[in-house]
């Protein structure tokens, strides 16, 4: 959570709002063993899975108190609301003896429960987002995302995590901002380079946006990786960057993705390689020759030297 609010708030300054209503009271902190903490109805807990976050050990310094509620109609019965892999990663740590800090909430009735229940551990959370973790993850020196900021550097792109200082990196990139996720998976399955070409062509097409859209740069990133005529200087690099300004940025970015999506084939879990098959097969029915354009070349000319097997295969493998 950030130190400040962005957005319009209903609280001016640092006072409390009269429009917001408090509902219950406030929990208090207590210890419990945790063998004898009850669920009811929770969901599926899975040993695979608790390995995995216990891979690096037992961390004391990230456990989050479990949350219990007592129900009132039913003896004071205490149910866990929220942190059933918490208990049972301290089980498999500890033993089930072990005493854990626990947050304790009164409720009336066992409806109640099920409501906080869902509302808790689906419609009131929100997770931190993969963008948001890698500028944390980055200033830990993580291998991975330490990768990942050399590769931005690399490509004059950044990532934003946060609007507080360090919170955009790379910090003293100034390129429009990229999703981690899609922007790993583009130089995964092009290169660095080939990124690097795309980001470019999509910075002159849009005139320096703000954002890149993913997906579209890891269509382009594909192209570029298969097709060495589009940035080796030859005329088809030329024709190519001309076509692309003139009908790539006629329209905004995400138009331009989802309609050559839908022209490629959508391919399931190919949406890049369906959108980079469209485009060439766009790009290679074009003739800019009759424009007297220095730089242009024949449609036939390009098309000896894009066909579209590569990315064919791509999108159909």
């Amino acid at each position: 959570m950030s130190n400040q609010l962005i957005g319009k708030s209903t609280s001016k300054g640092q006072k409390p709002s009269t429009k917001i209503p408090i509902v219950g009271s406030m929990p208090t902190a207590a210890l419990r063993k945790v063998g004898a903490i009850k669920s009811k109805i929770n969901r599926d807990t899975q040993a695979k899975l608790l390995r995995k976050f216990l891979r690096d050990g037992f961390d004391w310094r990230m456990f989050v108190p479990i949350h219990i509620a007592i129900i009132e109609d039913e003896n004071g019965e205490e149910l866990l609301l929220d942190g059933d892999h918490r208990k049972h990663m301290v089980i498999m740590a500890l033993g089930d003896e072990a005493m854990v800090p626990v947050t304790l909430v009164t409720m009336k009735t066992l409806k109640d429960y099920h409501r906080y229940f869902w509302k808790m551990n689906m419609a009131n959370r929100t997770n931190v987002s993969a963008d948001e973790a890698f500028v944390h993850r980055y200033y830990s020196d993580d291998p991975n995302a330490l990768i990942t900021h050399d590769n931005l550097v690399t490509c004059n792109v950044r990532i934003y995590g946060s609007c507080e200082p360090g919170g955009v990196l790379p910090l003293a990139s100034t390129g429009p901002l990229v999703k981690r996720g899609g922007f790993d998976s583009a130089i995964k399955h092009a290169s660095v380079d080939a990124v690097k070409a795309a980001a470019a062509l999509m910075n002159r097409v849009w005139v320096n946006p703000k954002k890149l859209g993913t997906e579209l740069l890891w269509a382009l990133a594909l192209l570029y990786a298969d097709y060495p005529h589009l940035s080796n200087n030859s005329k088809v690099q030329t024709d190519w960057e001309l076509w692309a300004a003139r009908t790539l940025g006629s329209y905004s970015q995400d138009k331009t993705a989802k309609d050559y999506k839908v022209k490629g084939g959508n391919v399931h879990h190919r949406g890049a390689e369906s959108i980079a098959y469209a485009i060439l097969q766009d790009y290679r029915s074009s003739d800019l020759s009759h424009l007297n354009v220095k730089g242009t070349c024949s449609q036939q000319y390009k098309q000896k030297r894009t066909k579209m097997t590569a990315i064919t295969e791509r999108r159909d493998r």
